[in-house]
């Protein structure tokens, strides 16, 4: 072989060999480990069955909601857990829906009945369920290129805004909490201040080409916002047509396990727009937690925080949606302190799913798992990868 013919001989061989390389890259970077999410593996074991349903182990009879379902997803997604998605996904069809997320929302109560039968125990879908599985099926379709996942999650966006966005007089489209059971009476409406998250409505909106999605901004914020006229959001608000927001009868003001939620999606919402708008209003809130060094179990939207009596603490879960809002905002002494505070309490048997989720939304977001764009796309660090195996 001459020198010439040599160096052309070797030039195919690098070529071959480098073709080979190129082809081969993608299957390896499709076969990288996501990085561990301790909390997320603790949640995994501790709360979802085998099957995929979400468990609420401080009740008797662990019973699951759709919520429960939904912020799972959001999880797995996060994760890149395509496996527990999947599982998560497959039982939330078969038993809250009918068999079909295309052709039903799912019920939001699973449990069992006084037979003794295990079942839906009420078809009314919840709508904060819908909407947080609806943004995690649309972005997860994107993400792992799954056009299955992408029709669902527009076919449940489309149950919401069909079955769950009236535009009410006086203040514009809203989401009901369920299709049913929250108009009061011709003028009355009874709503959620922490039903909505503003990224989750902006990227539905892009997503679906639906610009009723757009239309709930304003009346979601006013929701919020003048619902906390002394900046404690609270667990629920009647919007009446002719006298404006009143307290609702059956709560009384009252702001907690359900409101708790509102300072934890205003934290997210720190790339939005609105954020200012919306973190102004719960500065109060924030700066009891600064003062005490926790987050309370509950305080009552319709008086000051500084005249009301002093409320028993909230579980750690509270604890890290305080967390979350005061990173956005910049309370680098009370973030820290929060997270030290945090730390023993990871990884405990405490009871309650809800808790232990509202931890992976915080402490998640502190640890630079995922962020909302301005747009309200999801932002993950790394390129898709394969769920760690034990």
């Amino acid at each position: 072989m001459t020198p010439k013919s040599w160096v052309i001989h070797w030039r195919h061989c690098a070529a071959v060999v480098l073709v080979w390389i190129l082809a081969a890259a993608p299957q390896a970077s499709k076969a990288a480990t996501c990085p561990v999410w301790p909390l997320w593996e603790w949640f995994r074991k501790n709360h979802i069955s085998q099957d995929g349903r979400v468990q609420d182990v401080s009740l008797p009879h662990r019973p699951t909601v759709s919520e429960g379902q939904a912020y799972a997803m959001f999880f797995s997604l996060v994760a890149g857990d395509r496996q527990q998605f999947s599982a998560l996904l497959q039982w939330t069809e078969n038993n809250l829906a009918g068999g079909s997320l295309a052709e039903r929302a799912p019920g939001w109560h699973w449990g069992e009945s006084d037979t003794g039968q295990w079942t839906l125990l009420d078809a009314n879908p919840a709508s904060d369920a819908d909407l947080w599985m609806s943004y995690a099926l649309l972005e997860a379709g994107q993400r792992w290129q799954h056009d299955a996942y992408t029709r669902l999650g527009l076919s449940l966006a489309e149950h919401l805004l069909r079955d769950a966005s009236p535009v009410l007089p006086g203040l514009g489209r809203s989401l009901l909490p369920a299709p049913k059971g929250f108009q009061l009476g011709p003028t009355r409406w009874r709503l959620n201040p922490s039903y909505a998250p503003l990224p989750l409505l902006r990227r539905l909106a892009a997503l679906t080409a639906r610009s009723e999605w757009l239309e709930m901004l304003e009346p979601t914020l006013r929701l919020i916002v003048e619902s906390a006229p002394h900046g404690i959001s609270p667990e629920w608000a009647i919007w009446d047509a002719n006298s404006g927001w009143q307290p609702d009868p059956e709560t009384r003001g009252l702001g907690s396990y359900n409101a708790i939620r509102s300072y934890l999606w205003t934290g997210m919402s720190r790339d939005d727009p609105a954020f200012e708008r919306l973190a102004l209003g719960f500065l109060p809130w924030l700066h009891w937690v600064a003062q005490h060094g926790h987050a309370p179990e509950s305080l009552n939207a319709q008086k000051a925080p500084s005249s009301q009596p002093m409320p028993a603490a909230g579980p750690p879960g509270f604890d890290g949606a305080a967390l979350l809002l005061a990173d956005s905002l910049r309370f680098s002494s009370l973030s820290r302190h929060l997270n030290k505070r945090l730390e023993p309490s990871l990884g405990s048997k405490s009871p309650g799913y809800y808790s232990h989720a509202l931890l992976l939304f915080g402490l998640g977001w502190i640890e630079g798992r995922y962020r909302f764009a301005t747009d309200g796309s999801l932002l993950l660090p790394g390129a898709p990868c394969e769920p760690h195996v034990d």
